[in-house]
């Protein structure tokens, strides 16, 4: 299933990365990190720092993201965290870039979460939302939101 979830969020990652305008010396949280590519990805464009964090209790999806990691971690380049919005421990003016690719799915009916991300962007910090449309969502058999 993982395998599958980062094939299919390969080009929504590119995109959301893309739009965001990272730089050097960012700091930037990815929400529901999932297998870990997106991380990789912005790993290998040389990004001084960044925190990334699974919104869901999915221990697969963490144990996966370490090991394609692994260096990064290692390294203190990255931190991955398991979590919910409803414990999180940043305050205001924590990241310059938000990264949730595919994660509203997961998000309670009142959408609370979605409002949450943005008292941690510093003044000027921007934040990527990419969410596929529920009818590509119904031809993929490994997803279930």
């Amino acid at each position: 299933m993982r395998r599958l979830m980062a094939f299919a969020n390969r080009r929504p990652n590119r995109i959301a990365i893309d739009a965001l305008k990272i730089a050097p010396g960012d700091t930037v949280l990815e929400l529901g990190f999932g297998p870990g590519r997106a991380i990789r990805t912005l790993n290998s464009m040389g990004f001084a720092r960044a925190r990334f964090l699974e919104l869901t209790t999915r221990p697969p999806c963490l144990a996966q993201a370490s090991r394609y990691n692994r260096s990064a971690l290692r390294t203190g380049r990255v931190q991955l965290q398991q979590g919910c919005f409803d414990a999180l421990p940043w305050g205001s003016d924590t990241f310059d870039k938000i990264l949730a690719v595919n994660v509203v799915y997961f998000f309670r009916a009142d959408a609370a979460e979605s409002a949450k991300p943005g008292a941690w962007l510093r003044p000027g910090g921007m934040m990527a939302i990419y969410a596929t449309h529920k009818s590509a969502l119904a031809r993929w058999k490994f997803c279930c939101p």
